[in-house]
């Protein structure tokens, strides 16, 4: 790795640690004070400095009907064989800064109306591999743009239209719209209606969606080459309702519909080519039960039927199954302990079955929700698209503790199997890079080091490691790393 990659990160963690220095307190520098909130007094000589926070405040929300807020994201990352699992394949080594500021507002036209509104401008230097090395992905675009109404009709309700963030339960199935640019973005273009029982605590909630894999569908970026969003059109229809008559028990059954639409378009360059079509159809049901002050569990199940063209051959009629569970042990202590054990289930796809796909799809499920380096794994299976997990057992212990206040650590360790063997056969399947009866994937170690400074300071360093196993083939099978430095500022 070139020795300019550490330059930005070095700079960032002296930046870092002189912020956290200077504002540990919440105040601010004697070198820059702070203007009086009220201009009609004046402070007196000798009195203590106005307090930071309230400031901030101050200047964020100057009226009762407008609020805004910022923040800037610098992230450096190195990557060894996470796309290729092998040191002889040209690229297998990737280096880059990326960049995101962010500026966001809410406008409330009445009472019950409010307008929302986020945009974004972020940028890659690649430094790695050689003959990449520039800014790329340099765009502005809008990712959240709505309406929401609240109080529909004298009720507990809210009615939000437009381009939205959307987490639904652990983010299993939905959380990211957008994942053709990874964590830059995860909108959704969606209504999401979210009613609220008045009798009870139990809510229900109801989505459409409709997101391009086309940017300049709606909301054009600013750019001359705007990024893709997926390399899929994808809509879908989302009814979930929770029922917590149980005391400390959430009971979500919810019913997901997605379709999916291969495109394939240009805009200068820009040509996703590696989508597919489906119509798929999710019944499921997460439970989630707080046992105790120590004990906590939660688990997942879903199945899967409809059509899908990702086996090839055309469209295949599709029966799949997919879990995710797991349980935590808090021992309440100075340092937080929080002990856990993971399982996933996605199911794979059967080489051989004749007109029948058996692979589990994550829907809007597409995101690094336990690794980045094995996110990009799926490349090599899934026709090059990233974090499109399937064909999948996962399981593992995992450890988080806060050594101080302002620092926690989280160690994850997991064994991953294969379903089924690789289907070679598959479109877009690397077929040299995987065995023919194999069914270790590998051990995947992960860990994550976060450092909160303050309110408008956090960073974190991230490293984690992928070991192969018998799933893939020989000259497929070198170790994955990952590392990221990160730093944001919030204000």
């Amino acid at each position: 790795m070139k020795q300019s990659v550490w330059r930005p990160m070095l700079a960032a963690l002296v930046v870092a640690a002189v912020c956290g220095v200077a504002l540990a307190d919440g105040t601010t520098p004697a070198a820059a004070p702070v203007p009086a909130l009220d201009a009609t007094k004046t402070v007196e000589q000798g009195s203590t400095p106005m307090d930071f926070e309230k400031w901030c405040e101050c200047v964020k929300k100057p009226c009762d009907w407008f609020c805004w807020g910022a923040d800037y994201q610098y992230r450096a990352v190195y990557q060894n064989n996470n796309r290729t699992l092998s040191t002889q394949v040209p690229g297998h080594e990737q280096a880059y800064d990326r960049n995101r500021a962010r500026i966001w507002a809410t406008v409330n036209l009445t009472d019950d109306i409010e307008f929302n509104s986020r945009f974004l401008w972020a940028w890659f230097d690649n430094w790695e591999p050689e003959g990449a090395e520039g800014t790329t992905l340099s765009e502005g675009v809008f990712d959240i743009m709505n309406l929401k109404f609240k109080n529909l009709l004298e009720t507990k309700s809210a009615l939000t239209v437009g381009r939205q963030d959307i987490l639904f339960g652990d983010g299993w199935l939905i959380a990211d719209g957008t994942p053709f640019d990874g964590s830059r973005t995860g909108f959704f273009d969606a209504i999401r209606y979210q009613y609220d029982f008045e009798d009870s605590a139990n809510t229900a909630d109801v989505m459409y969606i409709w997101n391009h894999a086309n940017p300049n569908q709606w909301l054009h970026p600013i750019d001359s080459v705007p990024f893709p969003n997926a390399e899929q059109d994808e809509s879908g229809a989302v009814v979930s309702i929770t029922n917590r008559c149980i005391e400390n028990t959430d009971i979500t059954p919810y019913f997901i519909y997605k379709e999916a639409e291969a495109v394939n378009y240009n805009i200068d360059g820009a040509h996703p080519n590696n989508g597919y079509s489906a119509d798929l159809y999710t019944p499921g049901i997460r439970v989630a039960h707080k046992v105790d002050e120590n004990w906590k569990w939660r688990g997942e199940a879903a199945y899967q039927f409809g059509s899908s063209d990702k086996g090839g051959d055309g469209r295949q009629d599709v029966s799949a199954w997919g879990a995710n569970t797991a349980v935590q042990y808090f021992t309440n202590d100075e340092m937080n302990n929080n002990f856990r054990l993971q399982y996933e289930y996605l199911s794979g796809d059967e080489p051989g079955s004749s007109g029948k796909y058996e692979g589990f799809d994550v829907l809007w499920g597409r995101w690094a929700r336990w690794s980045d380096a094995y996110a990009d794994e799926t490349r090599l299976e899934q026709n090059g698209r990233a974090a499109d997990y399937s064909n999948l057992h996962r399981i593992g212990p995992g450890w988080s503790f806060n050594p101080c206040d302002k620092i926690e650590i989280a160690t994850d360790y997991y064994l991953l199997f294969a379903d089924q063997s690789a289907n070679i056969d598959a479109p877009g399947t690397d077929a040299q890079g995987f065995s023919n009866n194999g069914f270790f994937r590998g051990q995947l170690v992960t860990s994550v080091l976060t450092y909160k400074f303050n309110k408008h300071i956090a960073g974190h360093l991230q490293g984690e490691l992928f070991f192969p196993g018998n799933y893939y083939s020989d000259d497929r099978n070198d170790v994955a790393s990952f590392l990221r430095y990160q730093l944001v500022l919030t204000f």
